[in-house]
Formats: structure tokens, C-alpha cells, sequence
């Protein structure tokens, strides 16, 4: 393995959360999920079918199997047990 591809599969991200809610602006919903579960049931109020990012408590990017029930519901499942933030837009 290269060096370069090893630190493109080391990478970890920060993110800044800035939201503005006024008339006619994009919703944007954080959901933490404090204690490690496989699953995670993410309940919003964004009345859409939002995109979203998984990040570990450590700032690691992670994929999942997402599901989304309705426009305020999500599940996601994980191989493991796992804490941290989806963020939704």
C-alpha cells in the first residue's frame, strides 16, 4: 500500500455546523447517538428525506445501511456497536 493511499484511508474530518433557519433557507438536523448501539433510530422534524453524513465520536467518516421509514424517520445499522453524530440536510 502506498503512502498516499494510506493517508487518504487514515483521513479524519472536522466538521463546523452552521445553520441559518430563515424563510426560504435549507433545513439542517444533528442527531448523537451518546451510547453504542448497532442501530440507530434518528427521529427529525425536516418533513424531507434528508442527506446525511455518519461520524464516529473520534471524527471518522463511517458508511451503514440507511432506511429511511418517512420524512421524519431514519434507522441506520451497524455491523457494531457505535456512538457518535449523523448530520442531516
Amino acid at each position: 500500500m502506498t503512502e498516499e493511499l494510506k493517508d487518504l484511508i487514515e483521513a479524519k474530518f472536522n466538521i463546523v455546523y452552521l445553520a441559518d433557519e430563515g424563510e426560504g433557507k435549507d433545513k439542517n438536523f444533528i442527531y448523537e447517538q451518546s451510547t453504542p448501539a448497532k442501530t440507530w433510530l434518528i427521529k427529525h422534524s425536516l418533513n424531507k428525506y434528508p442527506s446525511l453524513i455518519l461520524f464516529d465520536n473520534e471524527g471518522n467518516f463511517m458508511l451503514s445501511e440507511i432506511k429511511y421509514i418517512n420524512t421524519e424517520e431514519i434507522i441506520i445499522n451497524f455491523n457494531s456497536e457505535v456512538a457518535g453524530k449523523a448530520i442531516l440536510n
